[in-house]
């Protein structure tokens, strides 16, 4: 006697999603660094702008104003 196997009853309904997934929002996108900078610098008002380009001069202007002093050669010159 042999013996048999029943077949395999099909769905009649997708396979529910689990409640992860149903909760999860959907994805954001990313942004690279420089978009992210790009982007909270165009949040910035004109003024702070000013501001900022005025502290990133001064910077500039102490640090090769030092490397006078001592000698030094600036950012990727050989020594």
């Amino acid at each position: 006697m042999a013996s048999v196997v029943p077949p395999i009853m099909a769905r009649d309904h997708p396979p529910r999603s689990s409640r992860k997934d149903a909760t999860r929002p959907p994805p954001i996108p990313t942004l690279t660094p420089a978009q992210a900078i790009a982007k909270a610098w165009q949040m910035e008002s004109t003024a702070e702008q000013k501001k900022w380009r005025e502290a990133d001069a001064k910077a500039r202007a102490q640090f090769f104003q030092a490397n006078r002093q001592t000698g030094r050669r600036g950012l990727g010159s050989k020594m």
